[in-house]
């Protein structure tokens, strides 16, 4: 279910905890801590092995930050918590060789090379994964969801013409 409780802010949350969510979302009750507000983007998922089989299991709670750069350009960051020390090393190696097998020839060239330098690391319980992307990369990125989507990105306009599927009004 999709609950959108205040501007600026959706959960995505299993249909059987939805009235709940929305209840404790509505009261105020969960506020974004002031250091999110840099961020274009933050996202957590709980167990995200489920809907995501790639992801280690071993990664119980998976955040991603996205913040923008002066040049036009974004970080992106993934947070990924496991139970011990043991299981972030190998949960690393998983989620480096992901990237790796996601990372080929084509991709590399479709996206300029988006994903070619992905630093990933541990500390402690925790994996870490770094990538930057240029403003080049991010445009070519939306052009090519764009595209599979059936919109067609534009950049704002002084009419505020907001970017529509194809064929639609």
């Amino acid at each position: 279910m999709l609950l959108r409780p205040q501007p600026g802010v959706l959960a995505v949350v299993p249909p059987n905890v939805a009235e709940k969510s929305a209840r404790l979302l509505v009261s105020g009750k969960v506020t974004l801590p002031a250091s999110h507000a840099s961020e274009a983007v933050f996202v957590r998922v709980d167990n995200p092995h489920h809907p995501m089989p790639e992801i280690p299991e071993t990664i119980t709670q998976l955040r991603l930050r996205v913040i923008p750069r002066p040049d036009q350009g974004a970080d992106v960051f993934l947070e990924g918590d496991t139970k011990d020390a043991a299981s972030a090393l190998q949960a690393a190696d998983d989620v480096r060789a992901i990237f790796k097998r996601h990372n080929d020839w084509i991709t590399s060239s479709v996206t300029h090379g988006l994903l070619d330098h992905v630093e990933v690391t541990t500390d402690g319980t925790v994996v870490h994964a770094h990538l930057a992307a240029s403003r080049e990369q991010i445009e070519t990125l939306v052009s090519l969801v764009g595209d599979l989507l059936g919109v067609h990105p534009s950049s704002p306009t002084s009419t505020g013409a907001v970017p529509r599927p194809a064929g639609s009004k």
